[in-house]
């Protein structure tokens, strides 16, 4: 949408009904769960599927962050301010635009 014309409300419309849709699924998924779950091992399912929702979350999260560390020792307005070089930047925009491709 970057690339195109399109306007703002336009994407924040497409980001809130991508959400909303996202928050059902997850709800849905974790009822189902519970439903097809006996008492004894609804609990560690219930939990397990947290995880697994929460995982590649934390890992997309993460590794852009554990990208920019060296650059500026965690200072990333002192390296900016500095001069760096923009090519600095690629090992954090170049995995998250293979994801932003995978994803779409």
């Amino acid at each position: 949408m970057l690339l195109t014309s399109e306007t703002n409300w336009t994407i924040a419309v497409a980001w809130i009904l991508g959400s909303f849709r996202t928050g059902l699924l997850i709800t849905s998924t974790s009822l189902l769960v519970l439903r097809l779950s006996t008492t004894q091992e609804a609990g560690a399912k219930c939990a397990a599927f947290q995880i697994s929702n929460a995982l590649p979350y934390v890992v997309l999260l993460a590794a852009p962050g554990t990208a920019f560390a060296p650059l500026g020792s965690g200072n990333i307005t002192r390296t900016a301010s500095s001069g760096s070089h923009p090519a600095a930047f690629a090992p954090v925009f170049l995995p998250m635009a293979d994801v932003a491709l995978v994803g779409a």
